[in-house]
């Protein structure tokens, strides 16, 4: 049980470290703000916890607004990159 409890606290450290080393490449803005101040070609990022909504607001706002966003997620660092495509 001792090494359950040390592989488990080494995973969560880890995780800690990858979220602290990508925190300066997440967004600061609101994500509707970054959204819709997106240029063609150029891409908003958050958090993992966040993601759900991105891709909702993507999905809603993207239509309203007349643009079109892909998603992507990367499990590694634990975000999600939304990019405007038109």
């Amino acid at each position: 049980m001792k090494t359950l409890h040390y592989l488990c606290g080494i995973k969560l450290y880890r995780n800690i470290d990858i979220y602290n080393m990508n925190r300066e490449k997440l967004t600061e803005k609101p994500i509707l703000t970054a959204l819709r101040e997106l240029e063609i070609g150029e891409s908003v990022t958050v958090p993992a916890e966040r993601g759900s909504y991105l891709k909702s607001a993507c999905s809603q706002f993207g239509f309203e607004w007349g643009k079109k966003f892909t998603t992507t997620n990367n499990r590694e660092e634990r975000t999600v990159t939304a990019t405007r495509i038109a």
